[in-house]
């Protein structure tokens, strides 16, 4: 029986990941847009002879890509920013990042969306002159804002949910 379970074990070791055929069985990805987004966004795998290899984490951003992507709203650089927080290194355009967190109280004020945070980053106050009241508060927990790099989930963009019952102009 002990020999069953190293051989489990030995298997789990050895097992680098899904080839590049299975996650477009799994996922329903193209080929080519699988190996675009992992040199894209830089999505670990590993390399065996000729083959890649994707660790279940990639897979799963893989098809977080696919579904972003397929709403044409957002941007690659915004997609980046979220696979960044998600792997928690640094992010490539921090200073782009900082001034799209400067005017979250204006969107947070027009659209109820809030940025994904990265703990390395601070916000800049926001000095805009506008004529508009509205501050609003952040709490360190905030509203559907990913603040801790150890939570699993992925990080959300938007403060709240929207049901089938609800009248929402696209």
């Amino acid at each position: 029986m002990a020999d069953n379970t190293n051989n489990s074990e030995k298997e789990e070791t050895m097992n680098p990941g899904l080839t590049i055929e299975a996650v477009r069985k799994e996922t329903g990805i193209s080929f080519r847009n699988i190996k675009y987004w992992t040199a894209l966004y830089e999505l670990p795998f590993q390399k065996k002879g000729r083959r890649n290899y994707y660790p279940p984490d990639t897979v799963e951003l893989l098809r977080a890509i696919a579904l972003l992507s397929r709403f044409h709203v957002f941007s690659s650089r915004y997609i980046r920013w979220l696979i960044d927080l998600k792997l928690e290194r640094p992010l490539k355009e921090e200073s782009s990042y900082i001034a799209f967190l400067a005017e979250e109280p204006f969107l947070v004020s027009l659209f109820g969306i809030h940025a994904p945070r990265s703990p390395s980053t601070t916000v800049p106050q926001h000095s805009s002159s506008s004529s508009s009241s509205f501050s609003p508060s952040f709490s360190a927990k905030g509203d559907h804002v990913h603040n801790n790099p150890s939570d699993s989930s992925f990080p959300t963009a938007f403060s709240r949910t929207v049901s089938p019952d609800d009248d929402v102009i696209l």
